[in-house]
């Protein structure tokens, strides 16, 4: 195992450790007041960064190909804006993630580059069945190497269906959603294939947990599927995670995973084959400063 393995392992086992130490379930806050229909969150990082990835470069999903090993520095930006009322609610969610490290020879080069919008509109049928629609952009501030152009490749995605979603489970706070429907989905820019440049339409699944152990601790893991109707057995799959923990209220430690898998369709062949049946993931490991809005 070379010394960036063993100091990758080190952190994430001091950091489970330390996690595990201190992750007591706290008595729930007091009712936060009515701020009407509208709510929202914005956090903004700045972080010491170690990425750890696999299949990289094979891999057809830009955030993952768009990356390596290293470590570096890392700024990122979560927001969300939410209203809801009576049965209506329509929530956005932006995650952008930006990091440079830097080399001798090559000097500055992207280690870190992703930009995720998600918008979904749900209609409240009964309790915790929902009607949803939702819309998506996956893309990323420069593409790979040597043109490195901006915002190449985009994935954009827009599906509808429904969704079953139960809230406070588990103290403090926390939500499980699943959610199963149609989509529409295709991609553009230079780095994408001419499959992924037709649009595709097919089944979705999104099953996604998130909690709030305590007012300093929460984590979430989401799985996606997708299968094309014109070829079943050509499916994408992608696994996201990550865990957040305050060391104080305004440092912080990121555990971040993103997994992606997607099966060969029917009509590709040659070396176009080179990005499908591989597994490939990003695992990051970020440190630093933390301003919540």
């Amino acid at each position: 195992m070379t010394p960036m393995k063993q100091l990758r392992y080190a952190l994430i086992l001091s950091a489970s450790i330390c996690i595990s130490t201190f992750a007591v379930d706290a008595p729930a806050p007091a009712p936060a007041q009515d701020t009407g229909p509208w709510s929202h969150h914005l956090k903004l990082g700045a972080f010491l960064n170690n990425v750890a990835t696999s299949n990289a470069a094979e891999s057809n999903d830009a955030t993952i190909n768009s990356t390596a090993d290293s470590a570096s520095y890392t700024l990122s930006v979560d927001g969300r804006l939410k209203w809801n009322e009576g049965k209506h609610t329509i929530q956005n969610d932006l995650k952008m993630k930006y990091g440079r490290k830097y080399d001798e020879i090559i000097k500055w080069t992207d280690s870190t580059d992703e930009i995720d919008y998600d918008g979904v509109y749900k209609y409240n049928i009964e309790k915790v069945h929902n009607y949803y629609f939702n819309i998506g952009l996956d893309t990323v501030f420069t593409g790979p190497e040597p043109e490195e152009k901006e915002f190449d490749p985009r994935t954009g995605k827009a599906s509808t269906g429904y969704a079953f979603k139960k809230e406070n489970i588990l103290p403090i706070k926390d939500a499980f959603e699943t959610r199963l429907g149609v989509r529409a989905q295709r991609s553009w820019g230079t780095y994408t294939t001419e499959e992924q440049r037709d649009v595709q339409t097919g089944i979705e699944w999104v099953t996604r947990y998130e909690r709030t152990q305590k007012k300093d601790l929460n984590y979430f893991v989401q799985y996606e599927l997708f299968t094309d109707f014109d070829d079943v057995d050509h499916t994408i799959h992608l696994l996201t995670a990550g865990l957040n923990y305050k060391i104080t209220p305004v440092f912080q430690l990121k555990l971040d995973l993103r997994a992606y898998y997607e099966t060969e369709p029917d009509d590709v062949t040659g070396a176009n084959t080179d990005t499908y049946d591989t597994l490939a993931f990003r695992q990051e490991t970020l440190i630093g400063f933390t301003f919540e809005f």
